[in-house]
């Protein structure tokens, strides 16, 4: 619906019914004070005079032409022809926008009708009505209609629960023309057109309740959650860190990836080549055993990613071997292990500076890459690893180098690596050691609470009950159909998903239960076709707003299935795309489909099988959807070579 402050050229000459533009409201805007005082309807739907302000209706191409009655079916029971619904109450608000906007003159009707039904406006129709002076500077009676005067312009007044409040509030928010804005731009819009008592919180709600818009505004503040890092360990290599770095270049060992096992307390670092092509879960806990288990034990707790190679094959040869349990993080979500990724770019980096030309060699250079990383003192623990590991550090081309000055003098050697190492008993050189160990401890402690400090001051705690439907943040999810499809036009967030179970990291589960606080991540009841790990972080989750005051608003039910002829009927609402599948010499399409009701996360790639199929093993009639979706393709290829002729 547009106003027209000025019915002239170049405006008169777009005003047709060919254009979808129909003029049906005409304002007499010619008072002294620039009012409308006169409101009527275009008797003959002709062009009305010039130079007034006009009220135009757009009506999309699809329903400026005459709508196509309903398929007639014969019902199984008597054989009559009934029709059948096609489209159910949860999908109307979907059916009765794609039909265009509410015509002016039904408009006209029902906001008559409000006057008599609602009390508040029938008792302020009357108030003006008796008294027609007394509140003119607000409220006034035009042509039966009850408009407000404010900041300059006319505003239509509305009940508080009027239902055309949302009618309006989804013009003003979700037509084409509105563009899905915020709540300020929405209320401005609304504003300048309606009033109705407590319209901000109404407009407010609803914007904010809004599912286009929560699926695709970007996020503009922090994500929700707090810090929850693993609990510092007690002991040496109590708690390992096992992360690979892959796609290397194939050395001439046959190596093409590397293994880094980290510490969490010393930060010790072992770099082991591998071939990550042919490592099963089986040998990478062989190799564990064989490389960090005979130097160091056995681990209480292994912290890794989901790699393929992290999986049950895994857990089980681990716990065999040593048992050992191993703590899995949640997919992309690089800060639940920080310190493997961590070493993962320490190793690149000093890597990086040592291969030669060809990047063959890479591997001839993992074991001084480890011993420099180990004799690095750390910023956090003030030690070197190798320091917290036994005691003091070994012995490097720099100490022999100060040996040998010392020696030159002629005389005993009193300074080097040897002033480094304080001379006592084994005793005062243990107790030493475990002093070492502590004060590392602490320090980590002491970091380890300043980080939960700075990050929880700029990030909320957000908990979910179990039952509770949120968002899931879709940046690293691909939903059937997305391939192909430009990133920036994708949806932010996938869903509505149901919370099934709450976890809490070891950190908060060595607490009571009364401090834990919010949980850390949640089990979700992902649809089948994501094949994803069903445990996400709550910084990827967003609560989903609904609202119970609007009815629009209402969540849409799946509709149950419709049997037509003692036959299931396919709820199929399009069909999106389509692709060509081959494998071992057999070639199938498959169709990309949308189902009625059903969010585009549930969207299914379907056969024609799939889609015909009636129930009982039988091949049924073909599908609507699919006879519309292949005509459209047919019409599609038949454009394209015609556009392809021309050009020859």
């Amino acid at each position: 619906m547009f106003l027209l402050p000025d019915y002239d050229a170049p405006w008169r000459r777009l005003i047709h019914p060919k254009y979808g533009l129909h003029p049906v409201r005409v304002f007499d805007a010619r008072d002294e004070k620039g009012r409308p005082n006169h409101l009527f309807e275009s008797p003959d739907g002709g062009r009305p005079p010039l130079r007034w302000p006009v009220i135009l209706v757009w009506a999309p191409a699809a329903s400026r032409s005459r709508p196509r009655a309903p398929p007639v079916r014969k019902s199984a029971k008597d054989g009559q022809d009934t029709e059948e619904p096609l489209v159910t109450s949860g999908v109307a608000a979907k059916a009765r926008s794609a039909l265009g906007p509410l015509k002016a003159d039904q408009f006209v009707r029902a906001l008559q009708a409000e006057y008599d039904r609602s009390p508040y406006l029938s008792s302020l129709r009357e108030e003006l009505a008796a008294a027609p002076h007394q509140r003119t500077d607000t409220f006034r009676m035009v042509d039966n209609m009850i408009w407000r005067v404010a900041e300059g312009r006319y505003q239509l007044v509305l009940s508080q629960d009027s239902p055309l409040r949302e009618l309006v509030m989804r013009e003003a928010h979700e037509s084409p023309a509105a563009g899905h804005t915020g709540r300020d731009k929405t209320l401005d819009r609304v504003n300048r057109r309606f009033w109705w008592p407590r319209m901000s919180r109404d407009v407010t709600e609803w914007c904010k309740s809004c599912p286009v818009c929560q699926q695709t505004r970007p996020r503009n503040g922090y994500p929700d959650g707090q810090l929850n890092p693993l609990q510092v360990p007690v002991r040496l290599w109590q708690v390992v860190s096992i992360d690979f770095v892959t796609g290397l270049p194939r050395t001439e060992r046959g190596y093409d990836a590397f293994a880094t096992f980290t510490d969490k307390l010393s930060k010790m670092v072992h770099v082991v080549p591998m071939l990550y092509a042919d490592s099963s879960a089986a040998q990478v806990a062989r190799m564990y055993f064989d490389q960090i288990w005979r130097l160091h034990g056995a681990p209480m707790k292994i912290v890794c990613d989901r790699d393929s190679r992290f999986r049950d094959e895994m857990h089980l040869e681990l716990h065999r071997l040593m048992g050992v349990q191993v703590a899995s993080t949640t997919p992309y979500h690089p800060q639940g292990d920080g310190q493997a990724e961590h070493t993962n770019h320490t190793v690149e980096r000093m890597l990086r500076a040592y291969v030669d030309a060809n990047q063959q060699d890479w591997d001839l250079w993992c074991t001084p890459v480890e011993f420099a990383i180990n004799d690095s003192r750390s910023a956090v623990t003030g030690f070197t690893p190798f320091e917290l590991m036994y005691g003091h550090a070994p012995a490097s081309q720099l100490d022999f180098f100060v040996e040998a000055a010392l020696a030159s003098r002629g005389g005993r050697a009193k300074g080097g690596r040897g002033v480094a190492v304080k001379k006592g008993t084994a005793h005062e050189t243990a107790r030493q050691f475990v002093r070492q160990l502590q004060l590392a401890r602490e320090k980590l402690l002491l970091a380890q609470q300043q980080q939960i400090a700075q990050y929880d001051a700029r990030h909320r705690a957000r908990s979910y009950a179990i039952g509770d439907e949120v968002w899931v943040d879709a940046t690293h999810l691909t939903q059937p159909g997305d391939r192909g499809l430009h990133k920036k036009l994708l949806k932010k967030r996938l869903g509505p998903l149901r919370v099934l179970e709450a976890f809490h990291s070891d950190r908060q589960m060595a607490l009571p239960p009364s401090e834990r606080g919010a949980p850390s991540a949640y089990r979700l009841q992902t649809p089948k076709q994501w094949k994803v790990h069903d445990v996400f972080t709550v910084d990827r989750l967003s609560p989903v707003e609904s609202s119970s005051r609007f009815v629009e608003r209402a969540k849409e039910i799946p509709p149950p299935p419709v049997h037509v002829s003692g036959r299931k009927e396919t709820h199929v609402e399009c069909i999106e795309r389509s692709r060509t599948r081959q494998h071992k010499g057999r070639r199938w399409t498959e169709y990309l489909v949308k189902w009625t009701g059903m969010p585009r996360s549930e969207n299914e790639w379907k056969t024609r099988e799939d889609l015909e199929w009636d129930g009982a093993g039988r091949p049924g009639v073909p599908n609507r959807a699919l006879v519309e979706f292949e005509k459209v393709e047919a019409k599609r290829v038949q454009r394209e070579k015609l556009r392809v002729q021309q050009q020859q």
